[in-house]
């Protein structure tokens, strides 16, 4: 098969996996639209708010998988399945299936780093648990956490092309963060208890 057939491949099937909005659709199974609750985004966090914590953890899980297996498979195909991690994590920060409107890409983010890097990604979430303890604020844990990671990748694996990736995802989670960026500066961000 022709090489770049298989990227091409690989990528769309990354990307349209990442599209899929999973907390959007578990607040339409449970009567509720998500996007108009809460943050109004269709990821794991506002789906603990609005859905409660089973539903939550349902809508991290599948976000988690939507990017961990894609990049999983094509590790045993391609040199380079970080640009299927981008596609994956694209995908659901701009999913067409909701006007290119998805969720933050954490979980996703995770996922294609479970897939990659695993030692370091439980580094970073170390770094993540340690200032969500302090913050109790999700969002300044994920901008942390993402912050963190190519950090980590490059103190163990030196600047390769997953520490690259990293600095790439690091920029989609800043700007898939904006608005609440905006409510920290302004002292308005929201809590987890």
């Amino acid at each position: 098969m022709n090489i770049h057939f298989l990227y091409a491949m690989f990528i769309l099937t990354g990307f349209l996996s990442g599209s899929i909005p999973f907390g959007y659709i578990a607040g339409k199974i449970k009567g509720i639209d998500i996007k108009k609750h809460g943050s109004g985004n269709i990821g794991a966090t506002n789906a603990f708010r609005i859905l409660g914590v089973w539903w939550g953890m349902l809508v991290f899980i599948l976000d988690f998988l939507k990017g961990f297996v894609p990049v999983l498979i094509s590790m045993k195909y391609l040199n380079y399945p970080e640009l299927v991690a981008i596609a994956a994590v694209m995908g659901h920060i701009f999913t067409p299936f909701l006007k290119f409107k998805g969720g933050k890409g954490v979980a996703t983010t995770i996922g294609v780093f479970s897939a990659l890097t695993p030692v370091q990604l439980l580094i970073s979430l170390g770094v993540w648990s340690i200032t969500f303890i302090i913050t109790r604020t999700s969002s300044i844990s994920s901008m942390a956490f993402a912050l963190s990671l190519p950090i980590v990748i490059a103190l163990f694996k030196g600047f390769n092309s997953r520490f690259f990736l990293a600095i790439i995802l690091f920029v989609l989670v800043i700007v898939s963060h904006r608005e609440n960026i905006k409510r920290i500066i302004q002292g308005k961000e929201g809590k987890l208890r």
